[in-house]
Order: C-alpha cells, then sequence, then structure tokens
C-alpha cells in the first residue's frame, strides 16, 4: 500500500500503515508535554463568611491536590485579594454579603496571575502567565 500524506498542519510527514497523526503531533511537540500541570475545580461553598469555612476550602483544595480553584457563593463583600498561608484568594462580592464569587491559587500559580477583572459580584477572570500560552479563568455565577 501506498504511503498516504495527511492534510492538515499537524501532520505533514508521510504516514505510515498504523501509525496515527496522533502519535506525530504529540512527537513534534514534546516540550507541551513538560508545561507545568495545572489541576483546576469549582466548588459551590454556600458561605465563606463564617469562621474556618476558609480554612475548610484551603484543606480541600491540598487534598485534592488542585493549583486552582473557583468558588461561588462566597459571599464577602466588595472586591479583594488576599493571601492566607500559601493560597491567594482573589474574590469578587457586593455591597451586601450575597452572592460573590472567588478564585483560590496554590503558591505556585499565585505568583503567575498577570490580570484580575472584577465585573460583579457573579463575574470575575484571571489571567495566568504560563507557556506557551497564558491561560484565562471564567468565575461565574
Amino acid at each position: 500500500m501506498a504511503q498516504q500524506k495527511a492534510k492538515g498542519p499537524q501532520s505533514r510527514a508521510p504516514l505510515k500503515w498504523g501509525e496515527g497523526a496522533k502519535n506525530l503531533t504529540a512527537s513534534r511537540h514534546h516540550e507541551c508535554l513538560t508545561m507545568p500541570y495545572v489541576k483546576m475545580g469549582c466548588w459551590n461553598v454556600r458561605t465563606l463568611n463564617q469562621k474556618g469555612k476558609l480554612e475548610n476550602a484551603k484543606r480541600e483544595m491540598e487534598r485534592y491536590g488542585l493549583s486552582v480553584l473557583g468558588l461561588s457563593e462566597v459571599r464577602w463583600k466588595k472586591v479583594g485579594d488576599i493571601v492566607s498561608g500559601d493560597v491567594r484568594v482573589i474574590y469578587s462580592g457586593g455591597d451586601k454579603c450575597e452572592k460573590g464569587v472567588a478564585v483560590m491559587l496554590n503558591k505556585e500559580w499565585a505568583n503567575r496571575v498577570i490580570a484580575v477583572e472584577q465585573k460583579n459580584d457573579r463575574l470575575m477572570w484571571i489571567k495566568l502567565n504560563n507557556e506557551p500560552r497564558n491561560i484565562v479563568i471564567v468565575q461565574a455565577y
């Protein structure tokens, strides 16, 4: 059987029988596989406006090995950026202790924040520096 050339930018080399474009792409972009690993999660915490709730969220984040954790219903006022232990919390709330969203970042990813936009008590985004592309995380409630 004659060799075929696959169409598309990811597979310029001729394919051999049984060799898929997926394998070619992975071998060509091996540097992408070594970039920092980020494990994300999201959680409706119902409130972080009670004693011990933030510590509980930090424990759960560590327990699951999360790098980034999006939170909704934090019920904190105004907007802010705090550091608690090894965790950075960027939040966006309203005038009352209702609703509110936040993003928790572990120590490694906390230092990679490039930009933050806190739109209102239901929507915010953060931009993280990463290679080969930056990461934008949108937290909505």
